[in-house]
């Protein structure tokens, strides 16, 4: 093994992931004296971590020609490099990280779990993402679920034998909630709902809109929509029209710094229909703003029912606006909510203590040197 080689490589389908996502686990195996390399499919990561990075091509649609390309140079950066560990999140880096580390012998091979595509899917493309899973939990030699819902999800579809390991509360990156806190009260605003993420059809956008207008014919309220459209699976023409067109709906599009929207909320509504762990209710949390949502894979690990917020039974509408509204009206409820969401996300879920617990797993499956 080349003595110039990385310790450990981690590999993300795109940049912003590993920027996001990877940067504070890897700044704590950093400061632990590891070797790192940081490997995206599109450019170079924007970290400040000290790391050795690089591209190596992935394309996340399915095009079996470029994939197999993209495997290759894959073998080939991984018998240059020669890693004693290669830890891999998001589908397609994953896939094709592991298979080569497989193939080239790597002896640590993880696969960070941060969600499950093909719960969303059917027919074909399902049993087709299903495969690609299989695949890829069957190359890794350990796996990181980033919740407990999603690891009994996994096991439940009989993609695995038993559902992979969860560190600590989960997550992999935490929320750093030394930025992340609560802004200065504004009682000249009207109360606001605030959604944060990809205008996907998945994030329940149509939904998001039905429920407001429910909500303001009880009471005046404002909707502040934050994230940029995802050209996957866009919200139909008629839910963007009601987006764009609504006078007390604020459409901000795509968003570098999300912290002082989330500071500008009362609640956060967040009517997914699946993730893994999602960031943005543990970010609103940090903030002190309570999360309205459905009972969901992900979200209940996120959200502490009745106590940082609400959950309801997944696509009960009149459910979901009868607790913003309650909520709304109840400010006593609504503060107690608000204290208990900051002290949730700081005991559970601050960046320090997420990366420690990771970096702690991961040092205990690398490989002797």
């Amino acid at each position: 093994m080349s003595t110039s080689g990385p310790d450990i490589l981690l590999a993300t389908t795109v940049a912003i992931t590993t920027e996001a996502f990877v940067q504070p686990v890897a700044r704590e195996l950093a400061r632990r004296g590891h070797r790192l390399q940081l490997v995206c499919g599109d450019r170079l990561p924007d970290v400040t971590v000290s790391a050795s990075t690089a591209v190596v091509p992935m394309n996340r649609g399915m095009s079996p020609a470029q994939d197999l390309a993209a495997l290759r140079a894959w073998v080939s950066h991984l018998k240059e490099t020669r890693p004693r560990m290669v830890v891999a999140g998001t589908p397609k880096a994953s896939l094709l990280a592991l298979t080569a580390a497989r193939i080239t012998k790597v002896p640590s091979r993880v696969y960070v779990i941060h969600g499950a595509v093909w719960d969303g899917s059917t027919g074909v493309r399902r049993r087709i993402l299903e495969s690609a899973e299989k695949a890829t939990l069957s190359s890794s030699t350990a796996q990181i679920c980033v919740s407990d819902s999603l690891a009994r999800l996994i096991h439940a579809r009989g993609l695995r034998s038993s559902a992979p390991h969860v560190v600590g509360s989960g997550s992999f990156c935490g929320v750093d909630t030394a930025r992340f806190r609560p802004g200065p009260p504004d009682e000249s605003r009207p109360p606001t709902l605030t959604f944060v993420g990809r205008l996907h059809r998945d994030k329940g956008i149509d939904a998001l809109l039905r429920i407001f207008n429910a909500v303001r014919q009880e009471l005046g309220a404002r909707l502040l929509v934050v994230g940029g459209l995802d050209s996957t699976l866009p919200p139909d023409d008629a839910t963007m029209r009601a987006l764009t067109s609504d006078p007390d709906i604020e459409w901000t599009g795509e968003q570098p710094d999300v912290l002082p929207y989330l500071q500008a909320s009362d609640l956060l509504l967040f009517p997914t229909r699946r993730e893994g762990l999602p960031q943005v209710p543990l970010e609103a949390q940090a903030c002190g703003v309570p999360v309205v949502s459905w009972r969901v894979t992900g979200v209940v690990d996120a959200v502490h029912d009745g106590f940082t917020g609400t959950l309801v039974p997944f696509g009960d509408e009149t459910a979901l606006a009868d607790a913003v509204i309650t909520l709304l009206r109840d400010q006593n409820t609504r503060k107690a909510m608000a204290d208990n969401a900051r002290s949730w996300v700081e005991t559970r879920f601050s960046e320090p203590l997420v990366a420690a617990d990771n970096a702690d797993y991961l040092e205990s499956l690398l490989s002797p040197a």
